[in-house]
């Protein structure tokens, strides 16, 4: 029992971890992209508008159209880095969670003889640390 456990805990704690990491990740690598192409897509819409508005303006037709197919391959590129970095990310954090450590399955002698607080469980430090959960908590 112990030693599902062991594992259990083991593989909740390599979630977790990708949890923390995924979110800076996220926050540093894809969302700059995600919201470049949502600035795209709104400076394509409104360069549509544009064009509709100029149709009597050859070389202001010209330049919006311009405009338009640079924003089009630029969204295209970034929804392809976006997709990779993705991809990336979560073939990272597939083998990390994944990953099987065999000597835990080791570990539940050591963790049974192990007290269940220890001195940082302690209220400041000096006094002894509770030696049931009720007095724990």
């Amino acid at each position: 029992m112990i030693c599902m456990m062991t594992e259990t805990m083991f593989k909740d704690a390599l979630k977790c971890a990708c949890e923390v990491w995924w979110k800076s990740f996220d926050s540093v690598t894809l969302k700059p992209l995600s919201e470049k192409i949502r600035d795209a897509k709104k400076e394509l819409k409104s360069l549509k508008e544009r064009s509709l508005d100029a149709v009597s303006d050859f070389k202001e037709l010209s330049e919006i159209k311009r405009s338009m197919d640079v924003l089009k391959r630029d969204v295209k590129v970034w929804r392809l880095e976006l997709v990779m970095n993705a991809g990336q990310g979560q073939s990272v954090r597939d083998a990390i969670e994944t990953w099987l450590c065999p000597e835990a399955l080791t570990w539940e002698a050591w963790l049974a003889g192990q007290s269940m607080f220890d001195q940082l469980s302690s209220l400041d430090g000096k006094r002894r640390p509770p030696q049931t959960i009720a007095q724990f908590v």
